[in-house]
């Protein structure tokens, strides 16, 4: 059970966008209609507010699910790896810049030896009130492709 709660934080973790910083701050809330959670349970909710500054990207979210309700505060530096404590895990995130959009990269040792990978993929549409995700996750309960559509608050 432990291990689905991990895998339904790790969708939320962090859904940023392109390059384009402007773009990416604010307030974004999942269209959970519009989103493929892969074959997983998806959240009732998740609302998430971006601020960025020169060296860091700040992520605050509120996720409703069935799992319970969680707030959660991250904190990620660019061009270097960052460390979220998340459920008393450590999460493991670098983010890179694509011609894609950016991306991703996070991990995380689970307490009985497994392992959780994610890489998103996130990019802003050219007006500014989406934001599309396309994420790949493994972990022990096996591997996951999902696509998060968010809508600008």
């Amino acid at each position: 059970m432990r291990s689905f709660v991990l895998c339904l934080v790790a969708v939320a973790c962090l859904c940023s966008a392109d390059a384009r910083a402007a773009d990416r701050q604010g307030t974004w809330k999942l269209n959970v209609d519009k989103s493929d959670f892969g074959g997983m349970p998806g959240p009732k909710s998740l609302v998430m507010t971006i601020k960025e500054t020169d060296q860091q990207v700040l992520v605050d979210q509120k996720m409703e699910s069935d799992m319970g309700d969680m707030d959660m505060h991250l904190k990620f530096d660019k061009g270097k790896e960052s460390v979220n404590q998340i459920m008393g895990m450590e999460f493991h995130t670098k983010l890179s810049n694509t011609s894609e959009g950016e991306q991703e990269d996070s991990w995380a040792d689970l307490p009985d030896g497994g392992k959780i990978e994610r890489k998103a993929v996130s990019k802003v549409s050219d007006d500014g009130k989406v934001m599309t995700s396309n994420v790949w996750m493994k972990s022990p309960m096996g591997e996951a492709n999902q696509k998060l559509i968010f809508d600008k608050q």
